[in-house]
């Protein structure tokens, strides 16, 4: 008994040195990853801005294909969303809108985790000589509970890789949508000749 006495104790002390660090924790969480992409803009604002095709790149969506999804009216642009429900644990429950769209741009959304709080992401597009950048991030408050703040703490290293992995499959799907066809400048030899009926009446 004396033995499970001191066990308990040490345990009751390690819970509340934790606690005692927690404290003093930040409750910001921010989680940001970007990538340059062979890909325009134009495609990648494409697959972030319509929800309906987040199943090509999302890596949460990846990890569980048999996931129920409940799309919005809308379904591209601001005002766009989908809930989404999952009994795996690393996928969970929630609900996704976008807050904000400037095409070829940005996107902004709004995620509502239940249970496990809220958070805001962003989508920003910059054109490169090459293709474009992205910059993905996700900030969250995790509030007053130290505990809670240690594991925010621990987010960057949980969540940095599957955003790593997300912009990969973003530049591959986007860059595998067909270009926009090309439109040539028009020269003398293009331009529509002047009516000379009309010419002559001048």
């Amino acid at each position: 008994m004396k033995i499970v006495k001191k066990i308990l104790i040490v345990l009751a002390v390690l819970v509340a040195i934790v606690a005692i660090a927690g404290m003093f924790m930040s409750p910001k969480v921010h989680v940001e990853r970007s990538m340059e992409m062979k890909a325009s803009p134009e495609a990648v604002y494409n697959q972030i801005a319509d929800l309906s095709m987040w199943d090509n790149w999302m890596p949460w969506n990846k990890i569980d294909p048999n996931m129920k999804k409940s799309f919005s009216e809308k379904t591209s642009g601001e005002g766009a969303s989908y809930s989404w429900e999952s009994k795996n644990g690393d996928v969970g429950n929630g609900t996704i809108t976008i807050t904000k769209a400037v095409p070829n741009e940005l996107v902004e959304t709004s995620l509502d985790f239940k249970d496990h709080g809220m958070a805001t992401g962003g989508y920003k597009v910059e054109k490169t000589d090459n293709g474009s950048k992205v910059t993905w991030s996700m900030d969250m408050d995790m509030g007053g509970n130290p505990f809670m703040r240690i594991m925010g703490s621990m987010m960057d290293k949980m969540m940095g890789p599957q955003f790593d992995k997300g912009l990969h499959s973003l530049d591959s799907s986007a860059s595998a949508m067909p270009a926009a066809p090309a439109v040539a400048p028009m020269d003398s030899t293009t331009m529509p000749a002047a009516d000379s009926t009309a010419a002559a009446s001048k």
